[in-house]
C-alpha cells in the first residue's frame, strides 16, 4: 500500500475514534485514537524521508586514492 493510502486511512480512523471518544465518552476509543495518532506520525516520518529522497538524488563519491593502498615491498 502507498504510503499516502496510508496516511489516509489513518486520519479517517483517528477521525472515527477520536469522535467516538469525545462524543460518546467511550475511553477504549480514545486509546484506539491515540494508537492512531502515534501510527500517523511514523508513517507522517516515512514520507518525510521518501520526499528527501526524491528532492536530492545521492551524488557521485569522488575516489581520489584507492580505498586500499597497494602493498609496496621495502627498497633494501
Amino acid at each position: 500500500m502507498d504510503t499516502l493510502d496510508e496516511l489516509r486511512e489513518c486520519v479517517e480512523a483517528l477521525g472515527r475514534e477520536a469522535g467516538k471518544f469525545f462524543e460518546k465518552g467511550n475511553k477504549a476509543a480514545g486509546v484506539r485514537a491515540r494508537q492512531h495518532a502515534q501510527e500517523l506520525k511514523r508513517l507522517t516520518q516515512v514520507l518525510r524521508e521518501k520526499i528527501q529522497e526524491a528532492k536530492t538524488p545521492p551524488e557521485p563519491r569522488e575516489r581520489s586514492q584507492p580505498v586500499v593502498p597497494a602493498f609496496e615491498e621495502p627498497h633494501l
